[in-house]
């Protein structure tokens, strides 16, 4: 079976994020590592479960569709990997 390759680049992103200290633990950071897929052919990737939520942002939309700083963050991270992507 021949699978399509739709994703044009990976890239991992780890994200570093301070934790305030709570009642039972000392303040801390959390390490994420985040991946993202860039395409070209969005229409070609969809999802394996039809019921699935995935759809494919521009940086601008997914900056819009999130208040959380740290998912800013790695927003912002991305728009700098990916400089050829296309221009909103």
């Amino acid at each position: 079976m021949s699978v399509p390759a739709v994703v044009s680049e990976l890239a991992s992103v780890p994200v570093v994020v301070s934790v305030p200290a709570a009642p039972h633990e000392a303040a801390h950071e959390h390490a994420d590592v985040r991946y993202v897929l860039a395409t070209d052919r969005p229409d070609e990737a969809t999802p394996e479960n039809p019921a699935a939520e995935l759809r494919w942002l521009t940086v601008p939309d997914a900056h819009a569709l999130t208040g959380e700083e740290n998912v800013r963050e790695l927003i912002a991270r991305v728009d700098t990997l990916f400089p050829n992507h296309a221009q909103y």
